[in-house]
């Protein structure tokens, strides 16, 4: 393969990851807040942030303040044992191609949470909190590996939607890439109609 087409390949899948970061940044999220903090701006408005109170906000202002000790979201992070759960019924399903339901950023959120693992054993030097790290790893590649393997197995069909609903938004955006990659492949080559 030529290093030109493989930038450009690489370019476009960054450049789709990249953009979709960017929602992942900006999706909504319920938070709890700790402390009274007093009025923030955020896309609706200027809103006025009270103890006690549950808001939805950005995710990076959210994360912002949780990292001051400010607030707590409301949605529990995925744990290891969310990860085991998912990896388990991925690798396990025999009937056809079953995808488990995951979160609409699955990826970026999992993502996070090494990050936010590899900062803590950076800071305490944990041993444990390493295993933890290798854990978390090992299931994202594991659930990564097996849900690609299936989106290939669909490129010769139409995602039927209950397969769509199941799937993350970075899965979706792969899908349609790869999906445009070959399609305009088959077409170009004759070997379908179109081309």
């Amino acid at each position: 393969m030529s290093t030109s087409f493989k930038s450009v390949v690489e370019q476009i899948a960054c450049i789709n990851l990249d953009i979709l970061y960017r929602d992942f940044e900006e999706e909504l999220v319920r938070v709890i807040v700790l402390e009274d903090l007093g009025p923030i701006y955020v896309s609706e408005g200027v809103v006025e942030l009270s103890k006690g109170s549950e808001y939805n906000l950005p995710r990076w202002i959210a994360l912002e303040l949780y990292r001051r000790g400010l607030v707590e979201f409301k949605e529990k992070p995925v744990d290891l044992e969310d990860l085991a759960k998912i990896a388990y019924s991925e690798e396990s399903s025999r009937k056809g191609i079953e995808f488990t339901k995951i979160k609409q950023y699955f990826y970026h959120i999992v993502c996070r949470e090494i990050d936010e693992l590899y900062e803590r054993v950076e800071r305490e030097r944990d041993t444990g909190l390493l295993l933890d790290l290798r854990k978390y790893e090992d299931y994202l590649m594991r659930i990564g590996k097996s849900r690609v393997k299936k989106l290939i197995q669909l490129l010769f069909l139409k995602l039927p939607s209950e397969v769509s609903s199941k799937l993350s938004e970075e899965e979706k955006i792969l899908y349609l890439l790869l999906k445009d990659i070959l399609d305009h492949w088959l077409k170009r080559l004759r070997i379908e109609k179109g081309g």
